[in-house]
């Protein structure tokens, strides 16, 4: 059971470090520079994952990069969603700092005091869930919001709209792993709530590559019934997202 737990960890970590790579080349092209924060979240999640292996395993830094990770993901969420807009940015942050503050000192003396008390762990797994859990409904809620206004609007093309109804759907699996979570066994055998949770992380990314990285071919097939309208301007991507700021 360890050796699969390794291979499935591996294999996400890997997959995470080249979704991140790709998203920096993606960034610098578009000038889209929220995706630098997303990218920075993927590489922290990238090497977090490594050390929840038997190979490396040291739950102390998977804990602490799955704890960085939320300061760009929040900031990839403002920056994508809400520009200059009033959000509740800084709350989040606040909430994330605070679990992340938890999850560390709670890590520490699970793995550096002489009795490992499982509730510790249980502590840190809850507080990782309970971040997870809430940016997870923040951006399901920005991602829908956002979508609404653009929706119907002939100006902007389907695959953009297709963006951010993935963004939603993404959140829905996010929100899966965040309940699965604190049930992992810990000896990293393989229950119904690892089952559940590594079936909604392999949703998870698979949706979120198909909304940031948008292969070329995947968006074709989303335009493939789409006629531009000349009563109306096409939208650029940076354009939509300056006007989520204005609604």
């Amino acid at each position: 059971m360890e050796l699969l737990n390794d291979t499935f960890v591996f294999a996400i970590s890997f997959i995470r470090g080249f979704i991140g790579a790709i998203l920096i080349n993606r960034a610098r092209k578009t000038k889209l520079t929220n995706l630098y924060a997303l990218a920075i979240t993927i590489f922290c999640e990238c090497i977090g994952y490594a050390f929840y292996t038997s190979i490396l395993n040291n739950l102390f830094i998977f804990y602490l990069f799955m704890s960085v990770m939320w300061v760009p993901l929040i900031i990839f969420i403002n920056k994508t969603f809400y520009q200059e807009k009033k959000s509740p940015f800084k709350f989040f942050l606040l909430l994330t700092s605070i679990l992340a503050i938890v999850k560390i000192v709670a890590l520490s003396l699970y793995q550096f005091s002489p009795i490992q008390d499982s509730n510790l762990l249980l502590l840190g797994r809850f507080s990782l869930s309970i971040a997870l859990g809430s940016t997870a409904v923040w951006l399901n809620y920005a991602s829908y919001t956002s979508y609404s206004k653009i929706k119907s609007d002939e100006g902007v093309e389907p695959w953009i709209k297709a963006r951010y109804l993935l963004v939603f759907f993404y959140t829905i699996a996010q929100m899966g792993i965040a309940i699965t979570w604190p049930f992992f066994p810990y000896d990293k055998s393989i229950n119904i709530a690892y089952i559940l949770g590594a079936l909604s992380l392999v949703i998870f990314i698979i949706t979120q590559f198909l909304a940031w990285v948008m292969p070329a071919g995947f968006k074709k097939w989303l335009n493939r019934n789409y006629t531009p309208s000349d009563a109306k301007e096409e939208l650029s991507e940076e354009e939509i997202m300056k006007s989520f700021k204005e609604g």
